[in-house]
């Protein structure tokens, strides 16, 4: 269950972004809101030489969570939340990718943050801040790219919508990638929303022995029957982990969905047609080394679609739950012959 939500600003307009998100899903949940600032800078500094506007309100960081929560809490506003339930924090030498740790003891189960801040740069780059904050974070950490658009805070607030939401899980047949499913289902359940499982199945062509008289056409067959065959397993295993959300949440409505060909073009085709609230996927940079499970996929869709990415950290020592059939136990039959020419 989500009961605290903490974002990252830095008192930039791109960092900002993330509150429509946050408010969302503060009113659903329902949960507190923690505005949360890190910054090097000690509390009284004695620099006269600091003269520039936006640095000398960067160096004033509770002014400015004051005027965030004071735009959070206006009655006036359909967005508007109750002034207890938005909290601010400001935390003195601490870096950047301390976020997660900050916003852990402060009682956060959920950080949100753009990808975007004052740096400008992509922050999943590797050894970035956003690289930083996964390796570090004890929790689910939710990452959106900010609208390229200028727009004041409160034109951004009125992005603010109250659908229902679906969340959309990616799931690749290995036990590592089910430790995006307790958070999603926690999320689904508290929001009475639908929980998408999506399995990409990219075919693996047989492999073709040039000799001369190869009969192409039986290569095509095999083909065919090895990627309907990979389809067939991907279904199998999503209905056992739709039984198994079912088990746990009874009352969250579970889709499921094979699609083929590579993960990225997949993926963004269908969060087009279906329009979810956010993704979620699991993440190995708690791990090892920084490095993120289908990186390339989230990065992908967050530069593309602006659609939030919920990264998932998988604990140490995590083997999924059992949904996935050992080798040893498939039929043997199943195997298929490397492709050779018929003479």
């Amino acid at each position: 269950m989500y009961t605290c939500l903490a974002i990252a600003l830095d008192g930039s307009p791109q960092a900002e972004k993330a509150l429509p998100v946050g408010i969302r899903l503060a009113k659903a949940l329902p949960a507190r809101l923690l505005l949360l600032h890190l910054c090097m800078e000690p509390k009284e500094s004695g620099d006269t030489w600091l003269r520039d506007a936006e640095v000398e309100e960067a160096l004033k960081p509770e002014k400015y969570l004051e005027h965030i929560k004071h735009t959070l809490t206006n009655p006036s506003k359909s967005w508007s939340l109750p002034p207890d339930q938005v909290q601010t924090k400001v935390q003195y030498n601490k870096f950047a990718y301390e976020l997660g740790d900050v916003a852990t003891t402060e009682g956060a189960d959920l950080l949100l943050m753009t990808t975007h801040g004052r740096s400008g740069l992509s922050l999943l780059m590797l050894g970035s801040i956003a690289t930083g904050v996964l390796k570090h974070s004890r929790q689910p950490v939710l990452l959106m790219q900010p609208a390229e658009t200028a727009a004041s805070l409160e034109e951004v607030l009125e992005t603010v919508t109250q659908s229902q939401p679906q969340i959309l899980v990616t799931l690749d047949a290995s036990p590592k990638a089910e430790a995006a499913l307790e958070p999603a289902m926690a999320l689904a359940e508290q929001l009475k929303g639908t929980l998408h499982l999506v399995e990409v199945v990219t075919p693996t062509p047989p492999v073709i022995m040039a000799e001369p008289g190869i009969d192409f056409q039986f290569l095509v067959e095999m083909a065919r029957e090895q990627e309907e065959e990979q389809n067939q397993d991907a279904f199998k295993y999503l209905e056992k982990v739709k039984e198994w959300v079912k088990g746990k949440a009874p009352q969250v409505e579970v889709e499921i969905t094979v699609l083929d060909g590579f993960p990225a073009p997949q993926l963004e085709a269908y969060i087009r047609e279906t329009k979810p609230f956010l993704l979620v996927m699991a993440t190995h940079a708690r791990n090892e080394f920084g490095q993120i499970l289908l990186g390339s996929v989230a990065e992908e869709i967050l530069r593309q679609g602006h659609l939030p990415v919920l990264m998932v950290p998988i604990p140490r020592n995590f083997k999924g739950y059992g949904l996935i059939q050992p080798a040893k136990d498939k039929d043997k039959t199943e195997k298929k012959p490397v492709a050779t020419a018929k003479k």
